[in-house]
């Protein structure tokens, strides 16, 4: 939890888990120390989850459908590209009203390109008609890319700033 911590206090966006220097409250020295059994082929995995102080009405700009949510969970699973670097593999929002799932959106990189794609479940994407290229890499390992909120009408609930 500290490293995460750690993370969303860093200045640098593209740094995926930031395992502290000098001037942090925790140093663990390399990301392949935070790896278990400094196996750089083991994943880092965290779930959490929180209520929201109050609801999280999102209304879908383009069917006008209307999602309540009254808690957020939150999973990523973040792995190594080499010793030094690492990469999110995936990660998902579960907006949650009472226990029941209302919608969720997940990032992951694809597994045929060095890319990473968006889907929703329980909620339709609407595409933009821009030119397509590639959506870039997560903002740190629970962001989306400004990229995401332009390819798609109705996504604007997608930016850091919501969460």
């Amino acid at each position: 939890m500290l490293a995460l911590k750690q993370t969303v206090g860093n200045e640098d966006p593209k740094t995926v888990i930031y395992p502290g220097d000098i001037n942090s409250p925790m140093q663990f020295g390399s990301l392949q120390n935070l790896i278990y059994h400094r196996n750089i082929s083991n994943k880092i995995k965290f779930e959490y989850m929180w209520d929201l102080a109050k609801p999280f009405n999102i209304t879908d700009a383009k069917s006008q459908e209307k999602y309540r949510n009254d808690a957020i969970r939150f999973s990523a699973s973040v792995g190594s590209k080499d010793q030094k670097t690492s990469e999110v593999e995936r990660f998902r929002y579960d907006l949650l009203n009472g226990n029941k799932t209302s919608l969720s959106i997940t990032m992951e990189k694809s597994e045929a390109k060095a890319s990473y794609m968006v889907k929703a479940e329980g909620y339709k994407l609407v595409k933009n008609r821009v030119r397509q290229w590639e959506i870039g890499a997560p903002i740190r390992f629970y962001g989306f890319p400004e990229t995401v909120v332009v390819y798609h009408q109705n996504a604007d609930f997608f930016t850091v700033d919501h969460y």
